[in-house]
Parts: C-alpha cells; structure tokens; sequence
C-alpha cells in the first residue's frame, strides 16, 4: 500500500473519531438544557421541582407581612399572627371558584400535619352567610372573613385563590396569586413548619 493511501485511511479515521465526539458531546449538551439526566434539588420531603409545581400562579409583588384584621362567623375580631415567631400561611378564596375549593380542599387533608407550627388562616372573600355550612361542617379548621377587604388591601389580593406564606421572623417565602397544586403547597406548609422549628430553637 502506498504511503499517501495510509495517511489518507488514518486522517479519514481521526476524522471519523472527531465526528463520533462532537456528535456525543452535543447529544449530551441537549439533554443537559432540557433538564434530562439532572437530579431534582430536594426540598423537605419533596423535590424543588414539585415545590415550583404551581400551574397558573403568579408572584404578587412587593408583599410585607402586616397583623390585618380578619372576622370569624359571629364577627368577633381576630388578626393575622405570627405572635410567639410561629409561621403563617393565608389562604385567600371563595367558595363558589373552583380552585380555591381544591387549594382548601388539599389544605384541609394536609391540616393535622401543620397545625402545631403553622397559623393557618383560611379567609373568604364572600360574606359568611354566602358560605354554606354543608361546605363548613367538612373542615378541620375555622374560616375567617375578610369583611372590610382589610386583608386583602394588606396583601394585594386581586384575583383569587391567592397564597401567602409568611416565616416565623416575618419574612415572605411565597405570595402567590392563582392556583397551587397539592404538592407545592406542602412544600411550603414543610418550609414554614422547619422555620417555626428554627425559631423556637434559637
């Protein structure tokens, strides 16, 4: 065999070697952007991924932890508290929105869990006798009502459902307008229940 016929068949083969390598590399540079092949970051029991799992929710603004004045059933005052640094989480819906039905309906399985280290305040937006006591009797929890929309100036509500979770120290981990999956939501009531821990243990 010539000499230019083997340093043709071993620049062919380099070459062939170079296209085999640029071909795995870009193969795996595509799935790295596509998220393929990368462990979710863990958050409490469940991972980042699931804890960002919120459908058409967006992020309210600008939100500031303030006591607003809330009314229970008989309209007897109560306020938002994080009194004793002890997590918050406000739930803003109506009844008659389907959404907000589910997020109360997660919240009410999740209650037991969470309500040691986390004051959970469920508030409609409707007047308390809007609300059926069929829809009521079913909760763990009591309802409070947003009488005078005081709340809802304090925390920018202007759509329903709308989230907000408040830490022990009276920092915004999530305000959130619009639907929350089941999974997100635990995610949170597991942040704030492990900054209702902290808290206590300093």
């Amino acid at each position: 065999m010539k000499k230019s016929s083997i340093v043709f068949l071993v620049i062919a083969a380099i070459v062939l070697i170079g296209a085999i390598l640029f071909y795995y590399y870009v193969s795996n540079l595509m799935a790295t952007e596509n998220g393929e092949g990368q462990e979710d970051e863990v958050v409490g029991t469940i991972t980042q991924e699931q804890a960002e799992e919120i459908s058409n929710a967006v992020d309210i603004e600008d939100v500031t932890f303030k006591s607003s004045k809330l009314y229970k059933k008989d309209q007897s005052e109560a306020e938002v508290s994080i009194e004793g640094e002890k997590s918050a989480m406000i739930l803003f819906f109506s009844p008659k929105n389907e959404d907000s039905v589910k997020m109360v309906n997660s919240l009410n399985d999740l209650y037991d869990t969470y309500k040691d280290s986390i004051n959970i305040y469920v508030v409609s937006t409707i007047p308390s006798d809007e609300v059926s006591e069929e829809f009521t009797n079913n909760l763990k929890f009591e309802l409070y009502y947003d009488s005078y929309k005081e709340a809802s100036r304090d925390y920018k509500v202007d759509e329903i459902p709308t989230m907000i979770c408040v830490k022990g120290n009276g920092e915004i981990l999530t305000a959130k307008a619009g639907f929350v999956s089941t999974d997100a939501l635990e995610a949170n009531l597991e942040i704030l229940a492990d900054s209702a821990m902290w808290n206590l243990g300093e």
